[in-house]
């Protein structure tokens, strides 16, 4: 975060992009705001909005029912 906050974006983004893979919310809320204003990224409001730059690493198992 400390990178973030100084604007060195590119060595945040090293940090959050694995974060939000696992499910971080607020590294991906975080990415997401790197993405629409352009912050050490391509700015891309699709990446941004969609979630495309995190394609899901977990299948979730379905419920049983009982």
């Amino acid at each position: 975060m400390a990178a973030y906050n100084r604007g060195d974006y590119v060595p945040a983004i090293q940090i959050f992009r694995p974060l939000a893979r696992a499910g971080n919310a607020k590294a991906q809320a975080l990415l997401g705001r790197m993405y629409h204003r352009g912050q050490g990224l391509a700015k891309s409001s699709a990446h941004a909005f969609s979630g495309s730059a995190l394609p899901p690493r977990v299948a979730t198992a379905p419920r049983s029912r009982s």
